[in-house]
C-alpha cells in the first residue's frame, strides 16, 4: 500500500487513475480554455485525476485509490488579537522560515516594484548571500526594475537588470511545455526568457507569489450569498475571450446543456466543499485551492526547473497562521505593509510602484486633491511618448503574438499538427486567428494562447485518449 499527503499548497501535482474508460474530459477542457487552468481534480483525461491540496491518500499496489480524506481543511477563526501582535508574529513566521529553508545558501531574489518580493528583501535583510535581480520590457509603461533596484540597494544586495527580448517563446515553448505538461496556459511566463541566465548565480529562488492573495480582503462581500460569490469568483478567474473560446470548443463538440451553466454548476461545486461562513475568507480559500494550485503552482515548476524554491507563502506554517487573523487586518495589504516600515524602514521609504512616486509612508497622498497637478502631467508625457515612440508594452502575451514575425510564428505553429486540427477544428482555430491578427487582439489573446497550449499538447506529448 503507497500513501501520499498533499500540502496545503502543493507545488507539484500528482496524479492517479480512476476505473474508467479513456476519454478526453471535453467539458473540463472548455473550463481549462476559458480560465486558463483546470479546476479541482480534472485533468484533459477523464481517467486521470490530480490529487487535491491538503489530503491523505491511500494506494493499493496497481496505483488505485483506496481512500482519501483531508488533514487539514481552510478555515477561518480569527483570534482575539491586536494589529501589533499580528505584525510581530507575521515577522516571526518569516524569519523562521527563512532560517529553517534558506541558511547557508546563495539566494536568487527576483524583485518588483510590489509588496510580496520586498517582504522577502525584509526578512533576507541580514542573509548576507542574496543575488538580486528584476526583468522588464523595453518600452515599459511603469519602471518596474527601477523601484525594485531601489528595494535592493536599500539592503544592501547584489543586483541586475534584464531586459525581456521579443519572440523568446517559439525557441523554449517545448522547453515550458514539458515543463508544466500544458496543464496552464504558459505561453507569456516572461521567467521563461532569462532564467538559463540567473541561475547558475544561486542555489535557490526565494518566490513571493500568493502573498497578494493571502494578505488582502475583497471589500464589500461579508454579505455575498452562494450565488453572489460564485459570481464574484467566476468574474476573477474568467478571462477575456475565454467564455466565447469555452463555448466554440462546447459547440464543437456537441455538448449538452449550457457552458456558461455548467461552469457556474462547477465553480458551486467546489466552492461548497469550503466550510467557512464569512465570505471574503471563503473566497481566499478557493483561490488558494484552485488558482494557486492548478495555475501559479504550475508555472512556477519553471524555476524549479532551474533550482529549487523556496515559497513562504506557499508553506503551512503561514497558511495555518491565515485562518486565525481577523479578516480587518488582512485587507489592504496592512500586515505586510506595517512589517516593512517596522523592520526595515529604508526599505520602506522605496517607491511603492503601485502608488508611485509614493511610499509606504506617505502613499495615502495618491489621488488627492494636491496629487492632481502631478496625474495630470504624467498623462500628457504618456499620451506624448506613445504618440511618438508607439503604444508600450504592457501585457505579456505582446512580446510573443504581436508583431510580423511573432504572428508568422503562431500561424505556423497552430496549424502544424493535424491531430490537433482534427480536434478542436481547423474552422475553429481559423476563426479565433483572424479574430486575434484582425479585428481585435487585446480581446482574443487569451483564446489563440489557450489554443497555441493545447497544440503544444499534441506535439510534444502522448495524448491519453
Amino acid at each position: 500500500m503507497n500513501k501520499l499527503r498533499t500540502d496545503i499548497i502543493p507545488v507539484k501535482q500528482h496524479h492517479y487513475r480512476v476505473d474508467q474508460d479513456a476519454a478526453w474530459d471535453y467539458k473540463s477542457i472548455c473550463i481549462w480554455s476559458a480560465i486558463g487552468f483546470f479546476l479541482g481534480d480534472s485533468t484533459f483525461y477523464t481517467q486521470s485525476k490530480v490529487c487535491l491540496p491538503g489530503r491523505d491518500y491511500e494506494f493499493d499496489k496497481t496505483g488505485r485509490l483506496l481512500k482519501s480524506e483531508p488533514w487539514f481543511r481552510w478555515n477561518y477563526q480569527p483570534r482575539n488579537i491586536s494589529f501589533n501582535q499580528v505584525v510581530d508574529e507575521f515577522a516571526a513566521v518569516m524569519d523562521e522560515l527563512t532560517a529553517k529553508h534558506l541558511s547557508n545558501q546563495n539566494v536568487l531574489l527576483p524583485l518588483s516594484g510590489g509588496l510580496d518580493s520586498r517582504t522577502l528583501a525584509v526578512a533576507l535583510r541580514n542573509h548576507g548571500h542574496v543575488y538580486s535581480f528584476s526583468y522588464e520590457y523595453k518600452k515599459p509603461i511603469v519602471p518596474e526594475a527601477k523601484y525594485a533596484e531601489g528595494v535592493a540597494r536599500a539592503v544592501g544586495f547584489q543586483f541586475d537588470r534584464y531586459v525581456i527580448p521579443d519572440a523568446y517563446l517559439w525557441d523554449k515553448i517545448e522547453l515550458m511545455a514539458n515543463i508544466n505538461q500544458c496543464y496552464c496556459e504558459f505561453t507569456h511566463a516572461r521567467p521563461l526568457a532569462i532564467l538559463d541566465q540567473v541561475a547558475s548565480r544561486g542555489d535557490v529562488f526565494a518566490l513571493g507569489h500568493w502573498g497578494d492573495v493571502l494578505f488582502d480582503s475583497y471589500p464589500n462581500t461579508e454579505k455575498f450569498d452562494d450565488s453572489q460569490q460564485v459570481d464574484f469568483i467566476r468574474k476573477k478567474i474568467l478571462k477575456k475571450g475565454g467564455i466565447e473560446l469555452g463555448k466554440a470548443l462546447w459547440n464543437h463538440w456537441g455538448l449538452t446543456g449550457d457552458f456558461e451553466q455548467y461552469l457556474n454548476a462547477e465553480i458551486y461545486r467546489w466552492l461548497k466543499e469550503i466550510e467557512i461562513d464569512y465570505p471574503p475568507s471563503r473566497i481566499r480559500a478557493f483561490k488558494s485551492l484552485h488558482w494557486a494550485y492548478r495555475w501559479t503552482a504550475v508555472n512556477l515548476q519553471l524555476f524549479s526547473h532551474y533550482k529549487p524554491s523556496f515559497l513562504p507563502y506557499f508553506s503551512e506554517e503561514m497558511c495555518k497562521f491565515i485562518c486565525g487573523i481577523p479578516e480587518e487586518y488582512l485587507s489592504a495589504r496592512k500586515i505586510q505593509m506595517e512589517y516593512i516600515r517596522k523592520v526595515a524602514p529604508a526599505i520602506g521609504k522605496v517607491t511603492w510602484q503601485t502608488y508611485a512616486p509614493y511610499n509606504l509612508f506617505n502613499y495615502h497622498r495618491y489621488h488627492t486633491l494636491p496629487d492632481f497637478p502631478r496625474r495630470v502631467k504624467n498623462k500628457m508625457i504618456a499620451v506624448t511618448r506613445e504618440f511618438l515612440m508607439g503604444p508600450p508594452v504592457s501585457m505579456n502575451w505582446q512580446l510573443q503574438l504581436e508583431g510580423k514575425d511573432n504572428v508568422e510564428n503562431l500561424k505556423s505553429f497552430l496549424y502544424r499538427d493535424k491531430n490537433f486540427l482534427n480536434f478542436v477544428s481547423t474552422s475553429l482555430v481559423d476563426d479565433f486567428y483572424k479574430k486575434f491578427t484582425a479585428v481585435d487582439s487585446r480581446q482574443h489573446a487569451h483564446a489563440v494562447s489557450m489554443l497555441l497550449t493545447l497544440s503544444a499538447l499534441f506535439q510534444y506529448h502522448e495524448t491519453g485518449a
